[in-house]
């Protein structure tokens, strides 16, 4: 038992300070979702190395959509992008084509939010959109990938002594609240009993409903009174408790096994959850009251019905209201919503309302929202709480050349996203890249057209996808050295970070992202858009001798250099153009995917992939 103290990882935060963490104080209204595309997630699966990204920002304060993403890999000509309606695993119909707005490898689109019909929002909330991408090889479709909010978990139970295994007889109550980061590692407990015998221990148990089992963390040394209220480490037992085999057991001096008991489940994706603590030091101005409270809300994926769960103990005298009102952390506001009809005996407030406004909606999403229960020795209200959603804060990034500083010229493209939770204590992102090989990515800081100090390695995140691009995925948290913290978190909501790519052509930054939430579609180049040359390879794989196809003076030079994808040089050389186009002897070289950088004059250098066979 000494051991699992010493290694578990908690710091106690009394999260119920009159005060807001710098994300919590820049929430917007908008939400993030994500699909990560591959071609086994197709019904039925395909073969092929291709990859992509697509995000989708839906904001319910400024009625914009906005659709952005990539893909990399593919095995021939794109002939249709699609949102589908269905459920991963099922083919479903077409609900919006995105076609038009494709160009290249590279799609951005938006629209009014207000002209998407409602039960389409409905099923990209509930996880019921997926991305389908067609391809002539492939015309059911190369890549899928299904629409997921970005998002924490929000688990939750009910303390009873009729939970315990055997049940115990007791008139103690309670009600506890997780929120477990989405990376799986850390763990969030809020908790509030009332009527038990003297506490004498807390723990989280494995084991699933109606059976016992061994302590996975000791919540001991987090208790305060009628609370607990704590942080630690949940990465060896996550999978039991997403599976709901995680349960919480207070023991006390009369029941020494356990007097209270709730098994934690999560509330289903298809919520919008939302958290909730209260206390007399949030009141506008504070109240000296030894009340507490913890609950949770969650609204429906078509935002028509909201439903909440509220606990409370230790109040002075008897609940004359409860409200939810507008106003941010330290402010005080207009009623929006009527609670008071809720509330039920033993601490317990419970209900549901369909009169969800928009405004309603904007302000719970940007944490401008807090309950009020108000009691006949304080009239204005004994005890507070902002309500604080899980959704994670969304950052779209889309990379090119021209972001540089100075600019350079490339076909290289991509889309990322970035989303943070609302401690600001994570970071989690993703990348795919079209058009370059990357030897090393950073988050750097800096404005739009700007360059700055490195602020977090990406590199070692990436992997190569087929002959010229690249994926990532990852997470950049409080525990990293670097730590990600609330001073970093503040540079990404002053759009002060960028993602610049390094390749081997180009060791100061190929294409480069400018991290933001102000996304607006930009405009796309193509090879053929009368900014660049055109150029072919032929034939592309190729075994000996390998033609350049383009246009220029007969009998000028071209240099050109042949590198690995890990930027080594392997071959270079001089060709002259004759018959349309300058021959290069590959043969030499062993089986594999290169690059070959051709420098047409001083401001015209060109790189392509191609397969030596």
């Amino acid at each position: 038992m000494i051991r699992r103290f010493l290694a578990l990882v908690f710091v106690v935060t009394m999260s119920h300070t009159a005060w807001a963490s710098s994300v919590e104080a820049n929430l917007s209204s908008q939400v993030l979702l994500l699909a990560r595309l591959s071609g086994s997630k197709v019904v039925p699966a395909v073969q092929t190395q291709a990859e992509g990204l697509v995000a989708v920002l839906l904001n319910f304060q400024k009625d914009s959509a906005f659709i952005t993403g990539t893909v990399t890999g593919m095995t021939s000509a794109i002939t249709g992008i699609h949102l589908h309606r269905g459920r991963a695993g099922e083919n479903g119909d077409v609900v919006l084509d995105l076609s038009s707005s494709l160009q290249g490898d590279v799609v951005a689109a938006a629209t009014k939010l207000s002209s998407i019909p409602p039960a389409v929002i409905a099923a990209a909330l509930k996880g019921e959109l997926y991305v389908a991408v067609h391809t002539m090889l492939n015309p059911g479709g190369e890549l899928r990938g299904q629409l997921e909010a970005e998002t924490d978990v929000q688990l939750s139970a009910m303390l009873s002594g009729e939970a315990q295994v055997p049940p115990v007889t007791t008139d103690a109550t309670g009600m506890v609240v997780a929120t477990l980061r989405q990376d799986g590692k850390k763990l969030r407990i809020w908790a509030v009993f009332s009527g038990t015998a003297q506490v004498t221990a807390a723990h989280l148990h494995r084991g699933a409903s109606g059976t016992n089992g061994d302590v996975v963390a000791d919540l001991s040394g987090m208790i305060r009174g009628n609370t607990i209220v704590g942080e630690l480490d949940a990465s060896s037992f996550v999978e039991a408790l997403l599976r709901g085999e995680v349960y919480m057991n207070i023991h006390t001096s009369a029941y020494p096994n356990g007097e209270l008991r709730g098994q934690l489940s999560a509330t289903a994706r298809t919520q919008l959850a939302f958290e909730v603590w209260l206390d007399g030091a949030q009141q506008v101005p504070p109240i000296s009251t030894m009340a507490r409270g913890v609950g949770k809300f969650w609204l429906s994926a078509s935002v028509d019905t909201l439903w909440w769960d509220i606990y409370a103990d230790g109040l002075s005298s008897t609940i004359t209201g409860v409200h939810l009102h507008r106003g941010a952390v330290g402010a005080s506001g207009d009623v929006l919503l009527d609670l008071s009809a809720s509330v039920q005996q033993n601490g317990w407030i419970r209900g549901s309302s369909t009169s969800v406004s928009s405004a309603l909606i904007a302000a719970l999403l940007s944490g401008q929202v807090y309950v009020n229960i108000h009691t006949a020795n304080n009239p204005n209200g004994e005890i507070r709480g902002q309500v604080w959603r899980l959704l994670r804060e969304g950052f779209v990034a889309s990379f090119d050349g021209q972001q540089q500083v100075p600019p350079v010229t490339t076909l290289a493209r991509g889309t990322g996203i970035v989303s943070i939770d609302r401690t600001g204590s994570s970071l989690h992102y993703e990348f795919v890249l079209n058009g370059v090989v990357p030897q090393a990515v950073h988050f750097h800081k800096g404005k739009r057209g700007e360059n700055g100090d490195v602020l977090f390695d990406l590199s070692s995140s990436f992997s190569a996808v087929a002959m010229a691009g690249a994926t990532a995925s990852g997470y950049w948290t409080a525990e990293d050295m670097p730590a990600f913290d609330a001073v970093t978190a503040e540079l990404f909501f002053r759009d002060s970070v960028y993602v610049n790519v390094h390749s081997a052509l180009y060791p100061n930054g190929e294409c480069r992202g400018q991290v933001t939430r102000q996304y607006a579609p930009m405009g796309i180049s193509t090879a053929d858009n009368g900014s660049q040359q055109p150029v072919q390879l032929s034939p592309n794989p190729v075994e000996t001798t390998m033609w350049i196809r383009a246009e220029s003076a007969e009998g000028s030079l071209l240099a050109w250099r042949v590198f690995t994808l890990r930027g080594e040089t392997v071959l270079e050389g001089t060709a002259e153009y004759s018959a349309g186009g300058y021959m290069v002897d590959v043969s030499s070289l062993p089986s594999g995917v290169y690059l070959l950088q051709m420098t047409f004059s001083s401001s015209n250098r060109r790189a392509l992939p191609f397969v030596k066979q």
